[in-house]
């Protein structure tokens, strides 16, 4: 076989990779933004559709593969050392991120390999290096590489089979369609599949398919644009766009890459909804992106996304992004953001087992980006990785020993990007193991997964994998596990200075769309001698969260109750539910017959709420609980409900609150005991009161303010309705009226203690009662009962002929019993107008001498109550002259 491909390989030197390398120029300067709103998208061709029986008859009839090396120099497709330093830079951890030399802290593998398959082979494409790429869509896997599209159900049958040159045959002209990209979108439930072309002045290609399945009825529309053809004519005239990195959003299609030769990064946005029809393409490029190293189309599924963005490594210690504004409309790029990084080292190649030369890492060059939603969190981030050279500590470095995969998770990226956490997989054994060519990605749950080829001196080259949880410390990953084993040697498709064997040049892992928590990576290892092959694989996260408890744990027949099923995270499993508009959804089902789960309600990793309907003729006993969550996996609670003849009468053994003054406000009372169910309601003095169910032991009911206009003992019972049920025993609550004490000295009398006084409850700073109250003092205090709402009020309090004093603000705040102020009064005011003056005198000089049988006799002059008017009640009178009460 090896025979065979060399000696038609070196005559088939025509793909991207053949062309001779030239060191990028310095990039012009950023381009102004109004030149940039002036340069108007450039509007291209229609699309061309065909359906997949079309292409497949197009297929039968083409002729066999030709095996074709994709040569590169020292410095491959497009990627460019000039802006990386040789050694680790002395910035090492600037960010302030947490842990700024990534190691492992998670030792024992957790990832769980599901469905797995070979994909194309060599033998199968014809190129080398094959550029590994693979998508995931509702029912179906995608693999793309060199020379082979396909697609797959999700057990690996085979459904679509057909060569790059064969897919792309209407818009590729005479040239071959190489470094394929595919992309299922579940904002349009569409594949994106993108390519270019080889030769000068080349064409970017694009095929857009016209829905999720593809079956022989759908179809694809077949767009392309040659790359110096868009914008202002004359730059980047003749080079060759290589390398294209797709991202798809809400908004467009970014793709971007290297120009040769002497050329600088350029980029491309295609704006969305010009190819999800007929078309004509529009475009929107990009040229001379200053200090950033093959700009990266970042994939975002957010339906509300605004804005784009293109990423890429700027020097060793940062990764940057140019953000798109108006990606849909007049796309326009922004300045270089950079966020500081962990030192990054170039990588160099490094031999697998049985392997002659090293095989190729390419540069720091980014491989994958994608925009993720953490449903647990309910926060956004960035996802990314590329190749690193570190040290047996994972610490990037000129002088290490191996090859890592550097990740980073940045957030706040529509504000100031944040390295949230950066971590790398690697190998720290004594014995060096490489990881070339790292793809990750993060799931709805919050976990993440970072595929990669692994190999070294004592490993053939394979595939591997590694897992994080959520709950991890930051910047770490399990300890990768080698997924697909290989055992045979790789000793083909040097570059084109002979110092390496191509390999990779890309790396997928993504997300199964259909359930937001199963992660499939595509990665290329040695399935036979000189056989480069690649592997999809099925990664699944832990499983549901160990069931534990329910509660209520029973149900009578012929009830529907909501019942909390709670669990523990053992392993990291959890439940999860992605919510509406996946496939795959949490569930639940109990076992037996005549009991149904009516819905599921996901609340926290290890906390949901199920509806259950037991019918009047389910049978009595105990259930097992089944739940499912998204992704297939389960876990079962055995014999956690019990269906009973009726539900059990609740007792009631405490009310949180027992005592409320008249006129208070509405308020919840909590209340406690047992076998309270859903339906469940709490009785105000035997009326049903708005119930909210806790669990089988706390409800907790609304008291209106209605329910406390008059003191009251007011029993509280929970009451449960048929089937079964009953009324609990009762506790009471007391509506009480408020108690104001208050103590108040009366001068100069003989018998100040026993004095009726008149008492005023104001609104603070009136002088109009609310209420009127006429005490008698007993000792010099008095003690009323009185209904007022709690509050801030005024207390006015006068005796007959003694002034009036105001306690202001004193505060009924809904205790039982309020203490106002000791108030001093005066005496002397005969008349009774609240002030002492010289009308006072003349009716104590009118009085004077006189005893209650005298005509002339006046109670209110006898200020001492001594029964006479004498001079003692002209110096109390004297004492007090011109003093006024309060208002």
């Amino acid at each position: 076989m090896l025979n065979r491909i060399l000696s038609v390989g070196l005559l088939a030197c025509v793909a991207c990779g053949a062309f001779a390398q030239q060191p990028l120029r310095e990039s012009a300067p950023d381009e102004p933004l109004e030149s940039q709103l002036a340069r108007r998208p450039t509007v291209g061709a229609m699309g061309i559709r065909e359906t997949v029986a079309q292409i497949m008859r197009r297929q039968s009839t083409a002729l066999p593969t030709t095996p074709k090396w994709m040569f590169g120099p020292t410095i491959k497709k497009g990627g460019s050392e000039m802006w990386f330093d040789s050694v680790p830079s002395p910035m090492d951890g600037a960010s302030g991120w947490p842990n700024s030399n990534p190691v492992f802290e998670v030792p024992e593998p957790r990832i769980t390999l599901g469905d797995s398959w070979i994909g194309p082979t060599v033998n199968d494409a014809g190129y080398v290096p094959p550029d590994t790429h693979g998508a995931v869509g509702l029912t179906q896997v995608a693999v793309s590489v060199n020379g082979r599209l396909r697609f797959y159900n999700k057990t690996g049958t085979q459904q679509f089979d057909v060569t790059g040159n064969t897919f792309f045959a209407t818009v590729r002209g005479a040239t071959n369609a190489v470094d394929p990209r595919v992309i299922y979108d579940p904002i349009t439930n569409r594949w994106f599949v993108c390519s270019i072309n080889t030769g000068n002045s080349n064409r970017v290609l694009l095929a857009v398919s016209s829905g999720g399945t593809i079956t022989n009825t759908s179809s694809f529309t077949f767009f392309q644009f040659q790359q110096d053809a868009v914008g202002t004519p004359g730059i980047d005239a003749g080079k060759f766009f290589d390398y294209p990195c797709m991202g798809v959003d809400n908004n467009a299609i970014y793709i971007g890459g290297n120009m040769f030769s002497g050329g600088t990064p350029s980029a491309f946005v295609i704006r969305k909804s010009s190819v999800l029809g007929a078309g004509p393409i529009v475009v929107k490029d990009f040229r001379n992106i200053g200090s950033f190293s093959t700009p990266f189309g970042v994939t975002n599924t957010d339906p509300a996304a605004t804005e784009g963005y293109f990423m890429g490594v700027p020097s060793s210690n940062t990764v940057g992004f140019r953000r798109i504004s108006d990606p849909g409309g007049n796309p326009t790029m922004g300045p270089l953001v950079s966020v500081t990084v962990p030192t990054t080292a170039a990588p160099v190649g490094f031999a697998a087992q049985g392997s002659s030369l090293p095989l190729d890492p390419i540069d720091r060059r980014i491989y994958t980006a994608q925009i993720r939603l953490n449903r647990i969190s309910g926060t956004r981030s960035l996802w990314a990785s590329h190749n690193c050279r570190v040290n047996n500590a994972g610490v990037g470095s000129g002088t290490g020993d191996r090859l890592g995969g550097r990740w980073y998770e940045i957030s706040n990226m529509t504000g100031t990007p944040t390295l949230r956490q950066a971590g790398t997989l690697f190998s720290s054994a004594a014995t060096a193991r490489h990881f070339n060519m790292s793809s990750i990605a993060m799931s709805g749950q919050g976990h993440a997964t970072i595929g990669s080829s692994t190999y070294g001196a004592d490993l053939f080259a394979s595939a591997a994998g590694s897992f994080r949880l959520r709950t991890d410390a930051l910047g770490t990953i399990e300890t990768p596990s080698v997924l697909q084993s290989s055992s045979s040697t790789y000793n083909i498709g040097t570059n084109s200075t002979g110092t390496a064997y191509r390999w990779g040049d890309y790396s997928q892992t993504v997300v199964d769309p259909a359930d937001d928590m199963t992660f499939w990576t595509f990665q290329e290892y040695v399935s036979a001698t000189d056989v480069w092959a690649v592997r999809a694989m099925e990664i699944r996260p832990p499983g549901p969260a160990s069931i534990t408890s329910l509660s209520p744990n029973s149900i009578a027949q012929g009830a529907t109750t909501n019942i909390i099923v709670s669990g523990t995270s053992v392993a990291g499993g959890e439940f999860f539910d992605p919510g509406a508009g996946f496939v795959g959804r949490l569930q639940a089902s109990l076992s037996g017959t005549g009991v149904t789960v009516n819905s599921v309600t996901f609340s926290t990793p290890t906390n949901f709420i199920m509806n259950v309907t037991a019918n009047g003729g389910a049978p009595i006993g105990l259930r097992n609980l089944v739940v499912t969550n998204p992704d297939g996996q389960t876990a079962t609670g055995t014999n956690v409900l019990n269906v009973t003849s009726g539900a059990p009468v609740p007792t009631l053994t405490s009310i949180g609150t027992t005592q409320k003054v008249t006129l208070s406000p509405g308020f919840n009372l909590v209340v406690t005991g047992t076998n309270f169910q859903s339906n469940s309601v709490v009785r105000w003095n035997g009326v049903a009161r708005t119930t909210t169910f806790n669990s089988a032991t706390q409800l907790t009911a609304a008291i209106p303010a209605t329910d406390m206009t008059a003191p009251a003992i007011v029993p509280i019972t929970v009451f449960t309705p048929a089937p079964g049920g009953g009324t609990s025993g009762s506790l009471f609550f007391n509506v009480v009226r408020t108690t104001l004490n208050k103590s108040v000295n009366l001068f100069n009398h003989v018998s100040p203690l026993n004095r009726p006084v008149t008492v005023e409850v104001r609104n603070v700073g009136s002088t109009t009662p609310l209420q009127t109250f006429t005490p008698t003092l007993g000792g010099g205090n008095f003690s009323l009962q009185l209904d007022i709402a709690p509050g801030t009020y005024d207390v006015a309090v006068r005796g007959s002929t003694w002034l009036r004093k105001v306690n202001s603000s004193v505060n009924f705040n809904g205790n039982t019993t309020i203490t106002a102020p000791t108030t001093t009064h005066e005496n002397g005011d005969c008349n009774g107008d609240n002030i002492v003056d010289i009308a006072d005198y003349v009716l104590l000089s009118g009085a004077f001498s006189a005893t209650p049988s005298d005509p002339n006799w006046s109670v209110t002059a006898d200020l001492n109550g001594d029964l006479i008017v004498d001079i003692a009640d002209y110096t109390i009178l004297a004492g007090s002259f011109s003093l006024a009460g309060n208002p």
